[in-house]
């Protein structure tokens, strides 16, 4: 069963209107692996769960890992996001443009990700009190901080602490947005804060 994320919408409309830039004058370059597969062929391998969408899902975490290397100012293109969200976000793209290749779907996806990335490193903060506890960035917790406080949510400091203050704020929004009420700034959560 695929489960949408809230507010995808409107990231796939913005993936669509981005162009996406090769390196040649001409518009060609060589294309390695998964890469050259169709939206169609991605959008096919995702749904039977192939070994194919595995390595398909491999080149776009390796694109995305070159990126962070090799677009300017950037540290994390996707600071908070994570695989699944990519999975859907390229899926759902992939339904408009079935003929495009997958390498051009995830260049758009890099450019699209570029007002939200991180420019810098950031400190790691756990989520919880556990020791498996996943981590965020501190930079990403002060970008909920002060966009929970523009929603008149939050009225703590904006730094990067997951207080008790800013979780009732998460849980507060999570409920006033339809979302899983869980006081965690999970990536549902923090696309729609981000991206109202």
């Amino acid at each position: 069963m695929t489960r949408y994320l809230p507010g995808f919408g409107l990231s796939i409309a913005a993936l669509l209107s981005v162009p996406a830039y090769a390196d040649t004058r001409t518009g060609q370059f060589a294309v390695e692996g998964s890469g050259g597969a169709t939206c169609a062929q991605y959008n096919a391998a995702r749904t039977s769960g192939s070994k194919e969408f595995g390595r398909m899902f491999g080149f776009i975490e390796g694109y995305l890992t070159a990126a962070n290397r090799y677009e300017q100012n950037t540290y994390d293109l996707s600071p908070w996001q994570d695989g699944p969200a990519f999975a859907l976000m390229i899926a759902k793209n992939c339904e408009k443009t079935p003929k495009e290749r997958l390498v051009t779907t995830v260049q758009r996806l890099v450019v699209s990700l570029q007002p939200t990335r991180l420019t810098e490193p950031s400190q790691r903060v756990p989520i919880a009190a556990r020791a498996d506890s996943p981590r965020i960035y501190a930079s990403v917790v002060q970008r909920a901080q002060r966009a929970l406080k523009q929603k008149g949510l939050y009225q703590g400091p904006d730094d990067g602490r997951l207080t008790p203050a800013l979780k009732t704020a998460l849980l507060q929004f999570q409920r006033s947005s339809k979302l899983q009420p869980t006081g965690d700034p999970d990536v549902a959560t923090l696309w729609m804060l981000f991206n109202p």
